[in-house]
């Protein structure tokens, strides 16, 4: 009998768990756990709510590795929005799946969420934004500094917006095409721009020449395996090798303080070459969007 009392005292509350204890068993969680934990009791959903969490931690869906259909994106977008209730604003990196499906409205949400946002990366199908969209997010997130743009028919749109509302970014990723239009409109809106990167990605020769002359305050670029070019036809196309890009830059009045490229022609520049000329890509687009020289820009 005694030891039988003994036992039911010696018995605690999981809803007093240390504090300290609690945040470390969180931090380890998957986001759909995290998010479900939040909901067992007042004094954990204050846990999940605390602010360490929060500018430690990044909200990244691009581990999700589900078949994409609208159900789920919206299940997804469900379960972000949620998260970023509990952050109380003070989300700084959001990863959105590579998959997902995103409109103006969800996308205008997610912003509200999170006003204190300094890294986003979008996901890499064609997302349902427009010039008015991206504008209302963008308001939201003055204080973004990084940027992973995915899409060549939005590129320019969001560039326009960052100038307008992102006094502090200095951080670009593109995965679509560096074409001449989005080059000539990232040199007038975010002339202070400190890292560029189009890594793996298709690139006109104008275009990153442009770029090197008018960003003044560009310290790095990554140009790593990309497929650098001029012209549009078969007929009037020039290719240029990652070796000779520092040649194709030598005039410039200033360079970037940091040039990533290739000295020779290694597998993945091969495999960029092919997935150009042929559109037959070996490697997932995705990979492209997750990889990357620059630390900051990696997923």
């Amino acid at each position: 009998m005694n030891k039988k009392n003994k036992s039911s005292e010696e018995i605690r509350d999981w809803r007093d768990m240390s504090f300290d204890v609690l945040m470390r068993i969180f931090m380890a969680l998957n986001l759909v756990d995290f998010a479900a934990v939040s909901m067992v009791c007042s004094s954990w959903r204050d846990v999940c709510r605390d602010p360490s969490f929060w500018i430690a931690n990044t909200l990244d869906l691009s581990k999700w590795k589900h078949p994409p259909t609208p159900t789920l994106s919206s299940k997804i977008v469900s379960l972000l929005s949620s998260l970023l209730n509990l952050s109380n604003g003070q989300a700084h990196c959001l990863i959105f799946q590579f998959q997902i499906y995103i409109d103006n409205r969800d996308f205008f949400k997610i912003a509200q969420r999170s006003p204190n946002l300094k890294r986003l990366v979008l996901p890499g199908w064609f997302p349902d934004f427009t010039k008015k969209g991206i504008d209302l997010a963008l308001e939201q997130w003055k204080g973004l500094e990084s940027l992973t743009i995915t899409n060549t028919y939005i590129a320019t749109l969001f560039l326009e917006a960052i100038g307008k509302y992102c006094p502090n970014f200095s951080e670009l990723k593109l995965t679509c095409h560096l074409t001449l239009n989005i080059a000539t409109t990232l040199a007038k809106h975010v002339p202070k721009l400190k890292v560029l990167s189009v890594q793996s990605v298709r690139v006109n020769k104008n275009a990153l020449v442009h770029v090197v002359k008018k960003l003044k305050q560009l310290e790095i670029l990554n140009v790593t395996h990309s497929f650098i070019v001029t012209g549009n036809r078969p007929d009037n196309t020039e290719i240029y090798p990652q070796h000779s890009i520092p040649t194709l830059l030598k005039n410039m009045p200033r360079q970037p303080t940091t040039l990533m490229y290739c000295n020779g022609f290694c597998d993945r520049c091969q495999d960029v070459f092919i997935g150009n000329m042929m559109h037959k890509w070996r490697d997932p687009k995705e990979q492209i969007w997750c990889e990357d020289e620059i630390p900051s820009l990696q997923i």
